[in-house]
C-alpha cells in the first residue's frame, strides 16, 4: 500500500456533538495532534474507528483501525499504546469548506461556552490556513 502522506494537526469532521464532555465520558478530543492513540480498544471502537478527519492540507482520510505499539505504553501511563491507521476517503475538502464547518459546529455550542465562542469565532474568522483552522 502506498505511504500515506497525512500532516497533523488534523480534525475529527465525524463527530456530530461538540457539546460532549470529552474528559467526563474518557472519549478522544475532535483534534488529533498525531497519529498515536492513547486509550485502549475498546474507547477506539466507540469514538474513533470509521471516522474522517481532514489533516492540515486538506486531505480528508478515514480511520480503519490501531495498531500495537510495542514500547513501554504498558507500564507507563499517559504515552501511546497504538497508532492510528488511516486510509484515503479520495476527497479533499478546501480551505473555506473547513472554515465553514468549523463555524457551524462553534454555532451549536451550547450556552455555556459563549464567552469562549467570540474569541473561538474571531480566530476562525482570521485563520489563514487549514492547519491556523485546526489549531484555533
Amino acid at each position: 500500500m502506498e505511504s500515506l502522506k497525512l500532516r497533523f494537526p488534523a480534525l475529527d469532521i465525524s463527530v456530530e456533538d461538540w457539546n460532549r464532555d470529552n474528559k467526563k465520558e474518557n472519549a478522544p478530543e475532535i483534534y488529533l495532534k498525531d497519529e498515536y492513540f492513547y486509550h485502549n480498544e475498546e474507547s477506539f471502537n466507540k469514538y474513533m474507528a470509521g471516522h474522517l478527519i481532514v489533516d492540515s492540507d486538506g486531505n480528508v482520510l478515514k480511520i480503519t483501525g490501531i495498531e500495537k505499539l510495542h514500547n513501554l505504553s504498558g507500564i507507563l501511563p499517559f504515552t501511546a499504546k497504538y497508532k492510528l491507521v488511516f486510509e484515503p476517503a479520495n476527497k479533499t475538502m478546501t480551505f473555506e469548506e473547513v472554515k465553514r464547518y468549523m463555524f457551524e459546529k462553534i454555532c451549536t455550542v451550547k450556552d455555556k461556552f459563549d464567552d469562549y465562542k467570540s474569541d473561538w469565532i474571531k480566530s476562525v474568522e482570521s485563520a489563514k490556513t487549514i492547519e491556523d483552522l485546526i489549531l484555533t
